[in-house]
C-alpha cells in the first residue's frame, strides 16, 4: 500500500476537523495534537480554513505538496516542496471526505488543490477513482503543467477543472512562474476539445499581468474556447 505526502484539510464555509480514520498509518509528527471531538479549525501544518468560490458548494479540500511552478505571487508557497507533510492513502482521504457527504448537497464535494495535484499523478488518479465510486463531485485545480496523457486519463473522472491561466506573454510567463506556457496551452486546448467542464481562471496582479495587452490576450484566448 502506497502512502503519499499531502496537506489535508476540510475547508468550506464551515471548517471541520475530521476524526482519526480506523487503522490509519501515517508519519504524524509527535507534537501534533489529535483531532478534537467537536468541529474546530484544521490543525495540519500550514493549513488554512477557506471559503470556496460561489456555486461550488461545500468542499472538502485536499492540498497536495509539490508544484512545478514558482509563481512570484504565489499565496501558498509552503506547498512548493513535499517537506513537512503527512502521508495518507487514497482510500483514507476519500473515507474522510465521505463523512461529510450529507453536507455537500447537490453542488458540494471534494476539491484537489495544492501545490499541483498532477505532480503526484498516480496518487491523484487513485483518489479520483475512489471518489467517483463513492458518488462524490470532484473539482481539480491545476496549472496545466503535466503530460497530456495524464489529463487524458483523468478527463472522465473530474467533474470540473479549475484551470489557472497565469500570463499571456511566453517571456513573462517564464519570468514570473519559472516555466514556459506552451505545454499549458496545449493541455488547455486538449481539455476543451474533449468537451470536459472547466473554468479558466486568471488572477490579475497589478503591474504583472493587468496591462491592455495582457487583458486582450486573455479575452482572445477565452473566445477561442468552448468550455
Amino acid at each position: 500500500m502506497k502512502f503519499f505526502p499531502i496537506l489535508l484539510i476540510c475547508a468550506a464555509v464551515v471548517a471541520f476537523s475530521p476524526a482519526q480514520a480506523q487503522g490509519r498509518r501515517s508519519n504524524r509528527r509527535a507534537n501534533k495534537p489529535a483531532p478534537a471531538a467537536a468541529p474546530t479549525a484544521p490543525s495540519a501544518p500550514g493549513a488554512k480554513a477557506e471559503a470556496e468560490a460561489p456555486k461550488t458548494g461545500v468542499r472538502f479540500v485536499i492540498f497536495f505538496q509539490g508544484c512545478p511552478m514558482r509563481c512570484a505571487y504565489c499565496h501558498n508557497p509552503d506547498t512548493w516542496t513535499r517537506a513537512g507533510s503527512d502521508e495518507f492513502t487514497a482510500e483514507e482521504i476519500v473515507k474522510r471526505a465521505t463523512r461529510y457527504k450529507e453536507y455537500f448537497g447537490k453542488e458540494g464535494g471534494i476539491t484537489l488543490s495544492g501545490g499541483e495535484p498532477m505532480m503526484q499523478f498516480d496518487f491523484t488518479y487513485e483518489i479520483l477513482k475512489n471518489a467517483k465510486e463513492k458518488g462524490l463531485h470532484v473539482c481539480m485545480e491545476t496549472c496545466g503543467f503535466s503530460k497530456e496523457e495524464n489529463y487524458r486519463k483523468i478527463a472522465d473522472l473530474v467533474d470540473l477543472f479549475l484551470f489557472d491561466y497565469k500570463v499571456t506573454s511566453p517571456e513573462k510567463h517564464k519570468e514570473y512562474t519559472g516555466q514556459e506556457n506552451a505545454l499549458i496551452l496545449k493541455n488547455l486546448r486538449f481539455l476543451d476539445a474533449e468537451g470536459v467542464n472547466f473554468r479558466l481562471r486568471c488572477p490579475l496582479i497589478p503591474g504583472l499581468n493587468d496591462s491592455e495587452d495582457d487583458l486582450r490576450g486573455i479575452a482572445e484566448l477565452a473566445n477561442t474556447l468552448s468550455g
